[in-house]
C-alpha cells in the first residue's frame, strides 16, 4: 500500500494556478498564430479564445475561494492579481462582436463604421493579450486606443473590460425613460 499525505487546500490551490498559467500560455499562443488568418477565420479563433477564456475565468474564481479557505479554514494571506493578459484576451472576443456586428448591421443614417480601425484595436487587443507591461508606454497607448474606440462607438467598458452587463441595461433603461444613467 502506497503511503500517501494529505493534500492541503493551499496544494490544491497553487496546482491549479499551475494549471490556468499553462492554460493561459496556450489561449495566448492560438491567438498569435491566428493573426496570420484571414478575417473570418481570425475572428472564428478569437471567439473560441473568448470562450476558453471565460471558462479560465471560472475554474480561477474556485481556485480562488481555495484560497480564501486557506489552511485548516482559516484566511489565506495570498491573493493574487488578476493578469491583464487574461483581460485583454477576454476583451477581445467582445470587440470581435463589436467590429463583426458594427460591419454587418445597419445603425442608422449617418453612421459609418471604420472598419480599418476595428482591425487595428483587434491586432493591438490580440497584443496585449499575448503580452503586456503596465509599464510600458505603448501598451498603454494600445490600451487607451481600445478605450477610445469603445467611446467613439459607445461600446460600455464595463462590458467590453469585464463582460459585466449591468451598465448596458442602465443605459438601455434610461435612454428608454429619457434621462441619464448612473452605470
Amino acid at each position: 500500500m502506497k503511503d500517501t499525505k494529505p493534500v492541503s487546500a493551499q496544494d490544491i490551490a497553487f496546482d491549479m494556478e499551475e494549471s490556468l498559467n499553462a492554460a493561459r500560455d496556450l489561449v495566448r499562443a492560438v491567438m498569435l498564430a491566428a493573426g496570420s488568418l484571414q478575417v473570418p477565420e481570425r475572428h472564428a479563433m478569437f471567439r473560441l479564445a473568448e470562450v476558453i477564456g471565460e471558462r479560465l475565468e471560472a475554474v480561477e474564481d474556485q481556485r480562488m475561494q481555495i484560497v480564501r479557505l486557506g489552511h485548516d479554514g482559516a484566511p489565506a494571506a495570498v491573493e493574487s492579481a488578476p493578469d491583464p493578459r487574461a483581460t485583454f484576451t477576454a476583451m477581445l472576443g467582445r470587440l470581435v462582436l463589436v467590429d463583426e456586428t458594427l460591419r454587418a448591421r445597419h445603425v442608422g443614417p449617418g453612421f459609418a463604421y471604420d472598419g480599418e480601425a476595428g482591425d487595428r484595436v483587434i491586432a493591438l487587443c490580440s497584443r496585449l493579450a499575448g503580452s503586456y507591461d503596465e509599464n510600458s508606454r505603448d501598451d498603454q497607448d494600445a490600451d487607451q486606443a481600445i478605450r477610445d474606440f469603445a467611446a467613439a462607438y459607445g461600446v460600455d467598458l464595463d462590458w467590453l473590460c469585464t463582460g459585466t452587463l449591468t451598465g448596458l441595461i442602465v443605459k438601455a433603461a434610461a435612454a428608454k425613460a429619457g434621462g441619464a444613467a448612473d452605470a
